[in-house]
């Protein structure tokens, strides 16, 4: 019996149809590749396959947000929540991410820094905290489409914000500062903005367009591929955190 058949009988076996709304196999499987990261020793889901590595900001934060959604997941929403707590971090957020749950952040949102948190059973432990403004932060599509979603939250204009992050979309992904630099487009960038077309009401977004490019890079594990280019020629692998990313935005799509 090949991989392929053997993965989706036990993709199957652990998931019922039930859960997806429509019965929608990419989101199914997507689902189930966040279980294949989950390590019970550990109590958290690993960044991707073979990784010696654990996020609680951003990648468990996102992956509790999608799975408390589902009782057969409980066992793992309930292992994550505990392993923030025993790190004294809130899963309320870390000043950014919650913004996609209706609380607003500071603005213009900060990017990133990584903390080292500790050393288990093989496994580095990390978080991730805003640090620090960039100048140019419109210019990254992610950053700029936290601070339109912002403004939403917050019942402010973000017409011109949102209308830069639209020009961004160029058919392929979100060319932003990063891609005209690597020549790589990102995932999680692309499924961050069919989350906020779709809180926003925005139907002049080709959603069905963006959902075909991500069907296109979804690995066989159920993960999907953190950088493509117009060729959608895979340039990374699948993780959790891209993962998560696509999740919530299906998730908007069917509210």
């Amino acid at each position: 019996m090949n991989k392929v058949l053997v993965f989706l009988l036990v993709l199957l076996s652990f998931s019922p149809l039930s859960y997806v709304r429509g019965g929608d196999f990419l989101y199914l499987k997507a689902l189930n590749f966040l279980k294949l990261m989950y390590v019970p020793e550990i109590g958290l889901l690993r960044e991707y396959w073979g990784s010696k590595r654990c996020w609680l900001y951003n990648d468990n934060f996102l992956a509790y947000k999608v799975l408390s959604r589902y009782d057969d997941y409980s066992d793992i929403s309930s292992s994550i929540r505990n392993m923030f707590k025993n790190y004294n971090l809130s899963l309320d957020g870390n000043g950014r991410l919650e913004v996609l749950f209706g609380i607003p952040i500071d603005s213009p949102p900060k990017v990133g820094e990584h903390l080292y948190l500790d050393y288990k059973d093989g496994f580095r432990i990390f978080t991730e905290k805003p640090s620090s403004i960039l100048e140019d932060w419109e210019e990254y599509g992610d950053l700029l489409l936290y601070e339109v979603i912002n403004r939403f939250n917050r019942g402010e204009p973000y017409d011109v914000l949102w209308n830069k992050a639209k020009s961004m979309f160029d058919g392929f992904g979100l060319k932003d500062k990063v891609m005209l630099g690597t020549g790589k487009y990102e995932i999680y960038k692309l499924a961050l903005f069919l989350f906020t077309a779709n809180l926003l009401n925005d139907n002049s977004v080709d959603n069905k367009r963006i959902i075909d490019i991500l069907s296109r890079l979804q690995d066989e594990d159920g993960g999907f591929i953190t950088h493509y280019d117009t060729n959608f020629s895979w340039l990374g692998f699948s993780n959790v955190e891209t993962t998560c990313f696509v999740l919530l935005a299906l998730d908007k799509i069917k509210e």
